[in-house]
């Protein structure tokens, strides 16, 4: 029968390869959150599976396959968070996602206040521990931080790591969006990317251009606040993104002409409208013109 010691001496004995193992499972994608839960159980499943006095003799190739083995599936559930054994009935993590159109008010284990935008999707600690409160966020969401000086709070994209002590503030990071967006509201947000770290104060907003490869920062007091209220805010934005942000909000699907060099950017400010209007005033300003059925858009020139 298996010890707790005879566990420790196992984990002891495979921690070096599965440390060396974890740099390459972060690249498996955390999938939805009962397939976590899942894969923990199994992890844990395994490592008592193996006994710890024949572990001990095992070739070193054998030993870094399991190894790999239980890195690869508990990184899989995982995703950016460093392996650590738990209990298979232990809830570990939370999701929330919204669909087309929907918003929806998050409240973390530390009382941070998240509300989500459209189409996007946050993942988070059921307890936050140790040095810092991380979260991962695709999509867009304002953020209302408690203050704790002791536990920054860090929120992860694929682009870039927003780092807070206590703030209000909004990240709009979509996967097929060509511009991720910062705005400070109160307070200081230091944003980490690898190519710089920039420090915004209130009021001030960055963007970074991922098709340029390149950001700007600046002043716009206005653009933090808009979509909680039900408007749009363009500035300087390429048209396809406001696609993809017209498809989030209306639940459509927006086409472009095929043959057509699409390189516009839109600008402008739309108060509760509905989606023709927005495509009225796109129309107006731009010259790219639309054809509306049903659910369906077809943009051309």
């Amino acid at each position: 029968m298996q010890t707790q010691h005879d566990i420790k001496h196992l984990e002891e004995l495979l921690q070096p390869s599965m440390d060396k193992t974890w740099i390459e499972a972060e690249k498996y994608a955390a999938t939805t959150f009962q397939q976590k839960v899942e894969y923990q159980a199994e992890a844990a499943a395994l490592l008592r599976k193996i006994n710890p006095k024949k572990a001990v003799h095992l070739h070193f190739r054998q030993a870094m396959s399991i190894a790999a083995s239980l890195l690869i599936l508990i990184s899989a559930g995982f995703g950016i968070y460093k392996y650590n054994p738990v209990s298979p009935t232990e809830v570990l993590y939370s999701d929330v996602s919204t669909s087309y159109g929907e918003t929806k008010i998050v409240t973390l284990p530390d009382g941070t206040t998240v509300t989500l935008n459209a189409c996007s999707h946050i993942s988070y600690l059921n307890k936050f521990a140790g040095g810092e409160r991380r979260v991962r966020l695709e999509g867009e969401a304002y953020f209302q931080v408690m203050r704790n000086e002791k536990q920054p709070f860090v929120i992860t994209t694929n682009q870039f790591d927003v780092n807070v002590l206590g703030t209000e503030f909004n990240v709009k990071a979509y996967h097929n969006d060509a511009i991720h967006t910062i705005d400070v509201n109160s307070g200081k947000v230091q944003v980490e990317m690898p190519e710089a770290t920039i420090r915004l104060v209130a009021e001030e907003h960055l963007a970074v251009d991922l098709l340029g490869s390149s950001y700007s920062k600046y002043k716009e007091p206005q653009a933090v606040v808009g979509w909680r209220k039900g408007e749009l805010h363009f500035n300087r934005a390429p048209i396809r993104d406001v696609a993809n942000e017209l498809e989030r909000i209306y639940h459509c699907t927006i086409e472009f002409a095929p043959g057509q060099a699409f390189d516009n950017r839109i600008s402008g400010e739309h108060a509760n409208p509905n989606l023709e209007a927005v495509l009225q005033s796109i129309e107006i300003t731009s010259g790219i013109h639309y054809k509306l059925e049903q659910h369906k858009v077809l943009l051309y020139k």
